[in-house]
């Protein structure tokens, strides 16, 4: 159980999460559910023993050009793919009557956009530039809509605080991570 929301604004990223995980009915913090990926940062909401695939794979690297949103989105739809197989191959995931690999969500928050990855292998660019995931993500995205105009990390933080205030499933401290504009 999860709560993580990010925020692309003037050219900056940002991304919050909880740290409590759930095992059945047992809850108790843990490490960091956000981590820098090179010009991203990646959250992991579901199965964390997916983390061990993240550690895996290849961290997004801005060219001497920079970045483009397509490279982004061939860099998520490969961390999307990859995903997906490195699951499948080692029976994690609920599997769906469709045969699709459910439970592992990922935001990803660059400096161009905001991701969001599906276990499935489904990767969908978030238009509006912000968005949350996880058990507590209804409570996080109502507070990023009513909480435009303030401050980005303030709006991460008290966005979290809601789902955990809200969510039985969300709990701890509130992690937060930038990727400052250049």
């Amino acid at each position: 159980m999860t709560v993580i929301a990010a925020i692309v604004q003037d050219g900056a990223a940002y991304m919050a999460a909880d740290r409590q995980v759930a095992n059945g009915w047992t809850t108790h913090e843990s490490g960091p559910k956000i981590r820098m990926m090179g010009e991203a940062i990646v959250g992991l909401s579901g199965a964390m023993r997916a983390a061990a695939y993240l550690r895996q794979h290849e961290p997004l690297v801005s060219p001497v050009v920079g970045l483009t949103p397509e490279m982004v989105d061939g860099w998520a739809q490969g961390l999307a793919d990859g995903l997906h197989n490195w699951l499948g191959a080692r029976g994690h995931g609920k599997v769906d009557d469709t045969g699709k690999i459910q439970g592992v969500v990922l935001l990803v928050a660059t400096r161009l956009g905001v991701w969001r990855i599906d276990s499935d292998g489904a990767c969908l660019r978030i238009l509006s530039g912000e968005w949350a995931c996880g058990s507590g993500e209804d409570f996080a995205i109502g507070v990023l809509f009513a909480t435009k105009g303030s401050l980005p990390g303030k709006r991460l933080r008290t966005a979290c605080e809601a789902a955990i205030a809200h969510n039985m499933g969300c709990g701890g401290p509130v992690d937060v991570l930038t990727l400052a504009a250049p």
